[in-house]
């Protein structure tokens, strides 16, 4: 009776051991196996808060053989900067793309022929990548204010195309003085002025200090920067966005320095909090 009971246990460990080793695998290949915009765009950096602004659309485009799926955007509607995640697959085999170096598409698209391409209503950059079956594609984006925004699938073969539904969502804090506007997401800056700049800084002040987040003379903070000049009947001002290359957390913001001057005012919109708890 004693060995039988030995035996059980022995058994019994066995099997605890195998589902620990099961499931320990299944979250390596999970890990492994799934891209995330945050471990493409921001490999190592804490994506609490920018998370806040994370949509899984899952919104599935099926063309012949191919399924083109945009499975996740990190998108600021504000200040006008995003990124997008595609996967894309084909039955029975692997889509078909020609890659150069940098992972861009060297043809006019990808798929049989090239058939299919993405058209963007705006400043992009698109790499690609091949994982198994699976081709998935990064495209970062920054917006302009005052222009259309779309992201559509295009198929050369049917002449048709096919438009993604980008959800608008923004967490920012604002940050008025006279005729400036400072806009600061966890993505990004957009700045509208009344005056031309030649060069940009921003400092922001938290409880922890000052630090010169953008310096656009010095190559500081930033990766990309758009201008453009925004007319209102025979008014002119000018706007500027800028992304960042490290998710800010925007929550410990106190104050900010913009070209050298301080003390802006900052505004909050007022479901600002609601809406941080609610993706929490």
């Amino acid at each position: 009776m004693k060995n039988k009971q030995k035996t059980i246990k022995i058994i019994g460990s066995v099997a605890i051991i195998l589902i620990a080793i099961l499931v320990i695998t299944k979250i390596i290949t999970y890990n492994v196996g799934n891209k995330s915009i945050f471990s493409v765009f921001f490999k190592g950096q804490d994506s609490n808060v920018a998370g806040k602004l994370l949509e899984s659309p899952h919104e599935i485009k099926k063309i012949g053989k191919y399924s083109i799926e945009l499975d996740q955007q990190l998108y600021d509607s504000k200040t006008g900067v995003g990124y997008l995640l595609f996967k894309i697959k084909k039955e029975n085999g692997v889509p078909e793309i020609n890659l150069n170096d940098s992972g861009q598409c060297s043809g006019i698209g990808f798929g049989e022929n090239q058939r299919l391409y993405f058209e963007v209503g705006a400043s992009n950059n698109t790499t690609y990548e091949i994982k198994g079956n699976t081709l998935y594609a990064y495209m970062d984006f920054i917006k302009d204010k005052d222009k259309d925004f779309y992201v559509k699938l295009g198929d050369y073969q049917t002449r048709k195309e096919y438009n993604f539904n980008i959800k608008d969502t923004s967490y920012v804090k604002t940050y008025k003085d006279g005729d400036t506007t400072v806009e600061i997401s966890p993505l990004g800056v957009s700045i509208s002025a009344k005056e031309k700049s030649a060069g940009m800084s921003l400092v922001v002040y938290t409880n922890k200090g000052k630090k010169e987040l953008i310096n656009t003379k010095k190559d500081i903070g930033t990766n990309a920067h758009e201008s453009s000049e925004v007319y209102k009947g025979k008014s002119k001002s000018y706007q500027y966005i800028l992304k960042f290359k490290n998710l800010l957390d925007i929550f410990k913001i106190e104050k900010i320095e913009f070209n050298g001057k301080s003390e802006y005012k900052t505004s909050l919109p007022k479901n600002l909090f609601l809406l941080y708890s609610k993706k929490k």
